[in-house]
C-alpha cells in the first residue's frame, strides 16, 4: 500500500582502525559542538558559562585547548557578548 517501502539497505565493512578513527572523530566533533554552545547559549548568565567552561576545560582539555589556544585570551574575551556590544570604549 505504498507505507512499507521494499529498498533494500546494507553496511559495508570497516576494518577496527577505520571504526575506532570514526568513532573518535564522531565523539570529538560532538564535543566542539558542545564547547560551541556553550559559549554561544544567551540563556545562561556569565557566572553559568565560566563554570560550565572551566569543567569542560578541566574534562576535555585537547578539545578546549585546540578551540582555544592558552595564548592570554580567554574564552570570553574571544566570545561576543551582549555586554561587550554595549560597552563603549574609553577616552581620554
Amino acid at each position: 500500500d505504498g507505507r512499507h517501502s521494499k529498498e533494500v539497505a546494507f553496511c559495508l565493512r570497516v576494518t577496527k582502525q577505520e571504526y575506532e578513527e570514526q568513532k573518535q572523530f564522531g565523539t570529538q566533533r560532538f564535543l566542539e559542538d558542545l564547547l560551541d554552545s556553550i559559549v554561544r547559549d544567551e540563556k545562561i548568565n556569565e557566572k553559568e558559562r565560566k563554570k560550565k567552561l572551566k569543567q569542560f576545560q578541566k574534562t576535555y582539555p585537547e578539545i578546549y585547548f585546540s578551540r582555544y589556544p592558552p595564548d592570554g585570551l580567554s574564552v570570553m574575551s574571544q566570545q561576543p557578548t551582549k555586554l561587550r556590544r554595549v560597552m563603549k570604549p574609553l577616552t581620554r
